[in-house]
């Protein structure tokens, strides 16, 4: 964050770890800087109504820390003043670290320090722990390794003697007003926090009769105001405060916590009026020399004001490397585009002033705007004040067209129209005319990935397979890559490659080295990565079949689900985000393999994946990602879910060993079957003289009901195969039958090849019936009640095969089980004894496929059984 605005403070984020450089407060002979004023020790100004804080309290602990009291309270004339007061004990051992550290940040360029106790209690006891000589000065450089510098000291003192059960108690005020402001103020308070606390109370002093914009959140109470003469005083008491957590990967600009903010703008209009007299470019005859050279450079060199605007970027982006040395008016106030060129470094202030004047000095219209990088988009719901913005970036209108650049990424080489722009949500856009904030819209938003995986197992099992990846990334994609690029060795890059996709190949190594094509103009970039798979076929113990699964590892990344699936917050989403997948799979010999295209949608994303085979030997899966927001809301997480789940379900292809090639085989030795159960031809039961047989004939009476049996159970077995079908997909089914798995048991592959088995003998059995019938043909009652006998003994032998998996017994109710198996066995007697002792069926079925009409039907014969319908 590299523009210095005013931060809400978390409840223990008083305490300090990165530390540059110590001073000793008490120290006359010369180790403190004489620079910096040294830290007070006094009593609280008379402002300050001190508070005591309870006793004892009934509120839960948090990591070994108790929190009694929180006490703020805010002068905000003449000058700013800022009375914090912590009260906490503590409960666990874990406490004791978290406690014994009492840190207090100022920056002494324009803020003064005042500790005034710190005080552990113990026993009725009040142990003094403030001395001069324990108070050390740390210069606090936090975000010195994102190279920025501003000026933040602590004064930190360390709490020794400490035990589990004292109660710690210190107050300190931090008084200054930064210049940069002048007499405008705001700030921010926040009313919950993620551990409980006892008591808290705000108190804000304001002068009476100015004017004051105050904006409560997230259910904060309203104040309690009364007048102490020519002062308002407002004040938040809340008392057993419970703690509020948020779940992870919520968005960075989501937050739940009740919170107030107040200010003196009365606008956004007021906020850029403010900034815009800190962004004004020099008038172009008072730039320096070297600035106006680089300035007639790229004039002279480019034509359009679109070149002449990618040359500026490029020039800022990278000649002026990035150092942000925040410190005095400087944190909000960029330093004169001369000085900046003339260091060569600059931060986001420095940049963006030093490229909108070149801009401006080429005749093109630019202007810096303020953004926050994680809370942007929820800037509109939020009070107008300068201390929401931690980023500034430049906006670029040409020709109606409007640009969003930020001179502070990594170089960006592209043309203008391809360079990616940020979204930060919204943005203040620096302008005389500005009225409110504006939303970042942008054309040019690319972040794509056209991965290519080619594997040559044409060597077969037992041979190592080849694995080719050529990774085609653009937009933002392309930028990130040629930036890892630059920090990395190529050959450290590579290996980050080679231990990805080792993830799924076990033993995976690297064949050549990897290679890198840049297209910076397009803002492509094409690395190829080369392996060798020694492990791509697998023969699991015990089934002697080789066999092989496709997935595509950057699609997969995309479709996990959340550590926390119960939420209150909405779940942030990676976007914009696309990721084309295609795997090109040659076999060793023909395969038998089905064609496959399946989509998923939902609002934050949509997946598509298809399967084709154009040639016997050769397998391509292409398997599409694409995000379609940046969150999805806590109401629609179960949907959400499920969305992700079926697309995981769909995502992958298995070979050989998976069911799908079991399942091929089997049904063409069912067709086989079928056929020559439709080629037998036996002679009618009722076969004999001449004569025919008196009684009902034809499709009637209860073989109107058998027909429509068959029809239920054929839409029946249908419903039950498709609810089954996710169980048979590739990564369920390596889930369940690799060994080592936590979901393995070595029957699941038996038990669920048998069950797709009887899936599909059974549908095709029906068939074959429903196709005799309307034939009349002599074999179908034989046919049929060999299905009712032979049928509901393998369902039963796969019921109990299934049951012998704990997994499934502990999900079944045997009594439930039981009760279908003996309804199925008394339909199938039921029906056995109808084809067995009906006239209509003997009269009805009677006709052969080879030998003439229907065979005549004796009088003795028929009456020799009963006539029934």
């Amino acid at each position: 964050m590299c523009f210095a605005g005013w931060r809400a403070t978390a409840l223990m984020g008083w305490l300090v770890t990165a530390v540059a450089t110590v001073w000793a407060a008490g120290d006359p002979a010369g180790t403190a800087d004489t620079a910096l004023p040294r830290v007070a020790i006094a009593a609280p100004a008379g402002w300050v109504q001190p508070l005591t804080a309870p006793a004892s309290a009934d509120v839960p602990s948090s990591a070994g820390v108790q929190y009694l009291l929180l006490d703020e309270q805010v002068q905000t004339t003449p000058a700013r003043s800022h009375y914090r007061h912590l009260v906490m004990r503590v409960t666990d051992a874990p406490g004791l670290q978290e406690a014994a550290r009492v840190s207090a940040s100022y920056n002494p360029r324009h803020e003064q320090l005042t500790l005034h106790h710190i005080r552990v209690h113990r026993d009725g006891l009040v142990l003094q722990r403030l001395a001069r000589e324990r108070v050390l000065l740390l210069r606090r450089e936090r975000e010195l390794e994102r190279r920025m510098l501003d000026g933040s000291v602590d004064a930190h003192v360390d709490i020794d003697d400490l035990r589990v059960g004292d109660v710690v108690d210190y107050a300190y005020t931090v008084t200054g007003t930064h210049p940069v402001f002048g007499n405008e103020r705001f700030g921010h308070a926040s009313l919950q926090w993620s551990t409980p606390v006892a008591h808290q109370r705000y108190r804000l002093l304001w002068p009476a009769g100015r004017a004051l914009a105050l904006k409560q959140v997230n259910g904060a109470p309203e104040p309690q105001r009364r007048l102490l003469g020519s002062t308002e005083e407002l004040v938040w008491e809340l008392r057993q405060l419970p703690g509020l957590a948020v779940e992870s990967d919520a968005p960075s600009w989501y937050s739940p916590y009740a919170a107030l903010t107040w200010s003196s703008y009365r606008d956004w209009a007021a906020v850029a009026n403010w900034a815009h007299r800190l962004y004004q470019p020099p008038a172009a005859d008072r730039l320096g020399t070297a600035l106006q050279h680089e300035i007639r450079a790229i004039a002279a060199a480019h034509a359009t004001p679109r070149e002449r605007a990618q040359a500026v970027l490029r020039f800022v982006q990278g000649q002026i490397r990035y150092l942000a040395v925040d410190l005095g008016t400087h944190s909000h106030q960029p330093h004169p585009p001369d000085l900046v060129l003339a260091r060569r470094f600059g931060d986001c202030k420095d940049k963006t002033l030093l490229m909108i004047t070149m801009l401006q000095a080429l005749g093109i219209e630019a202007h810096a705007a303020l953004v926050h990088t994680r809370s942007g988009q929820a800037l509109p719901q939020r009070l107008p004040s300068p201390g929401w913005f931690d980023h500034v970036i430049v906006q670029l209108r040409i020709d109606g067209q409007t640009w969003w650049l930020d001179p502070t990424q990594s170089l960006q080489p592209s043309t203008l129209n391809l360079v990616y722009q940020p979204d930060f949500g919204h943005a203040l856009l620096l302008a005389p005319d500005t009225q409110a904030l504006v939303p970042m819209t942008a054309a040019m938003r690319i972040n794509r990935r056209l991965v290519t995986r080619a594997i040559d197992a044409s060597q077969g099992p037992g041979q190592p397979a080849r694995l080719t990846v050529t990774s085609v990334m653009e937009g933002a994609a392309a930028e990130r890559t040629r930036d890892q690029l630059a920090q990395s060795p190529l050959e450290e890059l590579g290996k980050r490659y080679l231990n990805y996709y080792a993830a799924d190949y076990p033993g995976l190594q690297q064949a050549a080295a990897l290679e890198v094509t840049d297209e910076p103009a397009s803002n492509r970039l094409t690395t190829r990565e080369h392996y060798l798979i020694n492990t791509f076929w697998e023969v699991p113990e015990g089934t002697g079949r080789a066999q092989t699964s496709l997935y595509s590892p950057e699609v997969r990344d995309q479709l996990q689900a959340p550590r926390e699936t119960r939420r209150a917050a909405p779940l942030a989403v990676s976007h914009p985000v696309e990721i084309v997948v295609t795997t090109e799979l040659q076999l060793h010999q023909p395969w038998t393999g089905q064609t496959a295209d399946v989509s998923v949608r939902d609002a934050a994303f949509e997946f598509h994946g298809t399967v084709s085979w154009p040639t016997p030997q050769q397998m391509v899966v292409t398997d599409r990602y694409r995000s379609m927001a940046n969150h999805v809301p806590a109401a629609d997480m179960d949907e959400h879910l499920a969305r992700l789940a079926d697309a995981r379900r769909q995502l992958g292809y298995g070979l050989a060993g998976a069911v799908l090639v079991t399942a091929a085989l089997g049904l063409l030795a069912m067709l086989y079957t079928a056929w020559r159960l439709y080629a037998w031809d036996p002679t009618p039961v009722t076969a004999g003289g001449a004569g025919q047989a008196a009684g009902p004939q034809g499709l009637g009476g209860w073989l109107v009901l058998a027909l429509l049996t068959l029809l239920v159970g054929l839409y029946r077995l249908g419903r039950a195969l498709q609810d089954a079908w996710p169980v048979y997909a590739a990564e369920s089914w390596a889930r369940l039958t690799t060994p080592g798995g936590a979901a393995y048991h070595a029957l699941w592959a038996p038990a669920l090849y048998v069950e797709l088995l009887l899936y599909m003998a059974q549908i095709l059995y029906i068939l074959l019936l429903v196709l005799l019938f309307f034939q009349r043909r002599s074999s179908l009652p034989r046919l049929w009640i060999a299905g009712l006998v032979v049928f509901p003994l393998l369902w039963g032998l796969s019921t109990w095969l299934g049951l012998s998996i704990p997994a499934v017994r502990q999900e079944t109710n045997t009594a439930d089980t039981i009760k279908e198996f003996l309804r199925a066995a008394a339909t199938a007697l039921v029906w056995g004894l109808y084809f067995l002792r009906s006239a209509r069926v003997r009269a009805t079925f009677t006709r052969r496929r080879r030998h003439g009409p229907p065979a005549a039907v004796t009088p003795a014969a028929a009456s020799a059984a009963p006539v029934t319908s």
